[in-house]
């Protein structure tokens, strides 16, 4: 089903029984690294939570990293981990991204905003330090 967006169309879904954001992601992208866009679009202040009849807005948007389906060749699937206990905010971070970088699992975003007393995870700032709990 469509709906119409203020700007583009976006695909709804609604949540059954057992989903998560990063199922939804790879059954509707390919890539479950795409429930970041879907909590972003839906401003889900806590991802890990979704009901069943839920509707959720599927922006369009490209698909990430495979993470289902037929893997390409030559994709480069490595991620740059960062080991430092503190982090300094780079143009185009966002906490999902960080959070993949620092500990390998981009659901461990809510770790680094509630160490960091961030009201809305949606919005970090380009030059803000955040600190990394270990």
């Amino acid at each position: 089903m469509k709906e119409e967006g203020s700007k583009k169309d976006v695909n709804v879904y609604t949540v059954k029984a057992g989903d998560h954001l990063w199922s939804i992601a790879e059954n509707a992208y390919g890539s479950g690294y795409n429930a970041y866009d879907i909590a972003k679009a839906n401003n889900l202040s806590n991802p890990s939570l979704v009901e069943v009849g839920q509707k959720l807005k599927l922006p369009l948007v490209e698909a990430k990293i495979p993470t289902k389906g037929e893997m390409v060749a030559g994709v480069n699937t490595e991620k740059q981990v960062i080991k430092a206990s503190a982090y300094v905010v780079k143009d185009g971070d966002y906490l999902w991204k960080i959070a993949e970088e620092a500990y390998g699992d981009g659901m461990a975003w809510s770790r680094i905003a509630q160490a960091n007393k961030i009201a809305n995870p949606n919005v970090i700032y380009t030059g803000t330090r955040l600190s990394l709990p270990r």
